[in-house]
């Protein structure tokens, strides 16, 4: 088994719709896998990170899911769009590079955003990846 870690890039600025009285629902910009991750990228990840103001929802198979915690049961945690970005080592690895890329856009063309920049946040999701080779 290894430990994977996925990022979502969600935006809090309508938090409209709320789970059963709880926190509201997260609108999702786009979802990375990570594999590898720098430490410095996991630490504003995780401990330096606060705990996620809303949850995810996700459809898989037709089936609606909410994702309040990770696989850890531990609580979704929240980081500044800017922190991460500083975080990641460009060019270390393709994954984590991909997701600087992709804020990066999100940074250059915050002046044309409709709605506030700080809203938009990354959230980090742990779990545990089943490998399984051979037969």
């Amino acid at each position: 088994m290894a430990y994977e870690s996925r990022v979502y890039i969600v935006n809090e600025w309508d938090t409209c719709v709320y789970w059963k009285g709880e926190k509201p629902i997260a609108e999702t910009i786009a979802e990375f896998d990570l594999c590898c991750i720098e430490n410095d990228l996991l630490n504003v990840l995780t401990n330096n990170a606060e705990e996620a103001k809303c949850y995810l929802y996700e459809s898989h198979d037709g089936e609606d899911i909410i994702i309040k915690k990770d696989k850890y049961g531990e609580p979704l945690t929240s980081a500044n769009i800017m922190d991460v970005y500083n975080a990641i080592e460009y060019g270390k690895y393709w994954r984590t590079t991909m997701l600087k890329e992709a804020l990066h856009a999100i940074i250059a063309n915050r002046d044309i955003l409709s709605r506030g920049f700080d809203d938009l946040r990354v959230y980090h999701y742990g779990y545990w990846l089943e490998v399984k080779y051979g037969n």
